[in-house]
């Protein structure tokens, strides 16, 4: 058996005694596995030392799933478990964003849009109301832009401006209705929400629909810590109750939280006197109200007051009056980038808002395909269930059955999902032929360089030549893409692990996790000679 420690390359000089020991240079189809698990392996001593590895008692609490395939001949070179059901965690997104490149197009920009229900006068004053409608686009963030918090609305305000206007004697209206369900994704856990990972996915988004604040040691020891506001000034709606102390000794620790739907945050914990500031990220609860208000105060700053403040439509509220094109004229529209620059954060960041709002924008693509023109003035058939079923027609076209892989959000968040790790390397196979994937293999990240897997991997085989998504929840664990052997052959590959807890290394005195665990086993690829 295995027993190795990743931790340092130590496990890397270990691996290649490994290889060197099982001569993993062969090929043969007929080879089967001696562990009890059904394989139909082409490379059997690598089949082997998976066999070994995996089969390690230290993992009879845990499942784990693993496949690799040749891109080349599309034969499995190892596997285990390849067909069992799997919570794959942030995998999804590997799916998400190919059915996003399928359905929509690399070249695909979604708009903003801007209307009007008055007139301007000489002045520049408009005599009715200003409406901003939101379409999702996640790009309104300063990970797209230089700037502070309010630079991403720039381009919007200067389409009012360059409409005449100079003052809106009306509302500052945001439509946040067009995508017709709720803001979180099916399946999503109550405890998440307050994260920013678990921001809220709104037609009318700003900055990843997150709040910034840095907090830092009082001047005296048993005073609350002090907290400022980072990435906007506050909002009025918003309560902080500081339930926080600056102590002369112990830890550092504080965080914040809220109910689910209310806009009251409790900070809680201390800081050391002697600590220095820390930050803390959250997602606040209508996340489209930041939206709406930002804009009203770049359009007060640059001296375009609204004079009867803001207010915001829901999905709910256009049920009951639908959007009504006569009464509004469009003044202008503001185009995300491409695609192929979205899924770039989307999948190096793990970005689960990112993801969801591109799940829904598919949706809403469906809607205007049926007629819909406005999806957000229907009940009958919301965004959520159209990228559903399309997401079944792509399992189609990647030739799997619509039971292969059960997902209903699109970022990974949702612990109801279910993949299996051979739908995935069949998926990354069917994506190499497809006319995006360029762009889809650029968005992944690469190992010891870039997003998730930046600190994965380096300084040893794998690092730089594989590109691949991780997937991180509690007690689940993946990590799914491309890599390549020591000859070069290119290989697709599958590891997904649950039910795992880190103290089973303890246990077994030596240091692991899951996450070193996986990286061992792509190391096992990019030392693999390869077929001859």
């Amino acid at each position: 058996m295995l027993f190795l420690n990743f931790s340092n390359n130590a496990a890397l000089s270990a691996l290649t005694g490994i290889i060197l020991t099982y001569g993993i240079t062969s090929f043969s189809e007929n080879s089967t596995s001696s562990s009890g698990n059904s394989h139909t392996a082409t490379a059997p001593e690598l089949q082997t030392a998976w066999n070994d590895f995996l089969s390690s008692p230290r993992f009879d609490h845990c499942q784990w799933g693993a496949v690799a395939i040749s891109l080349k001949t599309g034969e499995t070179l190892a596997e285990w478990n390849a067909d069992r059901y799997f919570i794959p965690a942030s995998n999804t997104k590997i799916y998400t964003t190919a059915l996003a490149l399928e359905e929509l197009g690399a070249d695909f920009q979604i708009p903003t849009r801007l209307y009007v229900n008055g007139p301007v006068d000489e002045d520049g004053t408009l005599h009715g109301d200003l409406l901003v409608v939101g379409q999702g686009d996640p790009s309104c963030s300063t990970r797209f832009t230089d700037g502070d918090w309010t630079t991403p609305l720039e381009p919007v305000a200067a389409i009012i401006q360059e409409a005449g206007i100079r003052s809106v004697k009306g509302q500052l209206i945001g439509d946040n209705s067009y995508f017709n369900t709720d803001s979180q994704g099916a399946g999503w856990q109550w405890d998440d929400l307050t994260y920013w990972y678990g921001a809220e996915a709104t037609a009318l988004t700003l900055n990843d629909n997150q709040l910034e604040f840095s907090v830092s040691p009082a001047h005296e020891v048993g005073q609350p810590v002090k907290l400022d506001w980072v990435s906007t000034d506050p909002y009025p709606w918003i309560e902080i109750k500081n339930l926080t102390t600056t102590v002369s000794e112990g830890f550092s620790r504080v965080w914040m939280d809220r109910e689910i739907g209310s806009d009251v945050w409790w900070l809680q914990g201390q800081i050391n006197h002697f600590g220095g500031s820390r930050t803390i990220w959250v997602s606040p609860n209508g996340a489209e109200r930041m939206y709406v208000e930002s804009l009203r105060r770049l359009l007060a700053r640059k001296g375009v007051p609204v004079q009867n403040g803001t207010k915001v439509i829901s999905h709910r509220d256009r049920w009951g009056i639908p959007f009504n094109p006569e009464e509004w004229k469009p003044i202008g529209q503001h185009l995300s980038p491409p695609l192929r620059e979205i899924i770039q954060p989307l999948m190096k960041r793990s970005q689960n808002q990112y993801a969801h709002l591109l799940w829904l924008q598919i949706g809403a693509h469906r809607a205007n395909l049926e007629g819909q023109i406005s999806p957000g003035n229907s009940r009958d058939r919301d965004v959520n269930s159209l990228a559903e079923a399309a997401f079944r027609d792509l399992l189609t076209k990647a030739g799997m059955e619509s039971d292969a892989v059960l997902i209903e959000e699109g970022s990974g968040l949702s612990r109801r999902h279910l993949i299996r790790p051979r739908s995935t390397v069949r998926l990354l196979r069917w994506i190499q032929t497809q006319p995006y994937y360029d762009d889809f293999y650029h968005s992944l990240p690469i190992a010891g360089v870039d997003g998730t897997l930046s600190r994965r991997m380096k300084d040893t085989p794998a690092a730089e030549i594989t590109r691949a998504k991780t997937g991180t929840l509690r007690y689940a664990h993946a990590l799914s893409g491309y890599t390549e052997s020591s000859s070069g052959e290119p290989i697709a590959f599958s590891f997904m692990v649950n039910s795992i807890h880190g103290d089973y290394a303890e246990q077994e005195g030596r240091e692991s996790n899951p996450r070193g665990e996986i990286d061992f086993l792509v190391n096992s690829l990019a030392t693999w000679k390869g077929c001859d």
